[in-house]
């Protein structure tokens, strides 16, 4: 929500990992960033669970945003506050003013050997990457992806069960499989995870290489659930013929 406000106004954002916050003992990569973007506003979902990484990183000039749990001694807003708040004309006027070359967010990479760089994307290369998407997947441009009013309700796990979501999902690999070889293109079975594995409990990272990591770690018990013979709700079959 926040993301989609930042792109309609113009203004650039940049999505953290939740492991600089919450696996890092000292926090080094999160106040790197914090010092490197001077963020105006910065959102936590649950306040007192990353109260230790804003203590130690966010500038008390910054206002803090919070869905729940506010931290002690800090003065935040809640989103449920932001919420209500009225839309003015200055909205119309900020968003009349984004064009192709307006930043619309910080990407920061792995820093896998260094720190973090923050890699500059424009509005014109997010509109680019989903111009890509629908010529490598037209079926994505005949029936545009839209999930249910009531799916902001429900849980990750209701979700992957969704009837919706697994023809998505179904097709995107089919289409993958029509445009590569080698192992893609013979995929006939996937398993949609409602709670993707984690190295740290709870918590769930958009790095590649921790994500890897958990995965590896809950190797055995994901693969023998995607080819238990009794076909669990999670595991979908991509197509008719499934080849073991």
């Amino acid at each position: 929500m926040f993301a989609l406000a930042a792109l309609h106004v113009g203004i650039p954002y940049a999505p953290v990992s939740p492991a600089y916050s919450l696996i890092s003992q000292d926090q080094e990569r999160l106040r790197f960033i914090v010092r490197l973007l001077t963020p105006g506003l910065v959102f936590a979902s649950h306040g007192q669970r990353y109260e230790k990484a804003i203590r130690a990183a966010i500038p008390a000039g910054a206002e803090l945003v919070v869905t729940e749990a506010p931290p002690a001694g800090r003065a935040c807003t809640r989103v449920e506050e932001l919420a209500a708040a009225l839309a003015t004309g200055r909205v119309d006027a900020a968003h009349a003013a984004v064009g192709p070359g307006t930043i619309a967010k910080f990407l920061f990479t792995s820093g896998s050997t260094q720190q973090p760089k923050a890699v500059i994307n424009t509005h014109r290369m997010l509109c680019s990457n989903q111009q890509m998407l629908v010529q490598c997947m037209p079926f994505m441009a005949e029936e545009p992806p839209v999930l249910r009013p009531d799916a902001t309700q429900a849980s990750q796990a209701e979700i992957v069960l969704d009837p919706g979501v697994r023809a998505f999902f179904a097709c995107l690999i089919e289409e993958l499989g029509t445009q590569s070889t080698g192992s893609a293109s013979r995929v006939t079975r996937a398993l949609l995870l409602g709670d993707p594995p984690s190295i740290d409990i709870g918590e769930v990272t958009d790095k590649g290489s921790i994500n890897q990591r958990a995965v590896l770690k809950a190797r055995s018990a994901l693969v023998e659930e995607l080819y238990s013979a009794a076909y669990p709700d999670r595991v979908m079959l991509v197509r008719a013929a499934d080849a073991r």
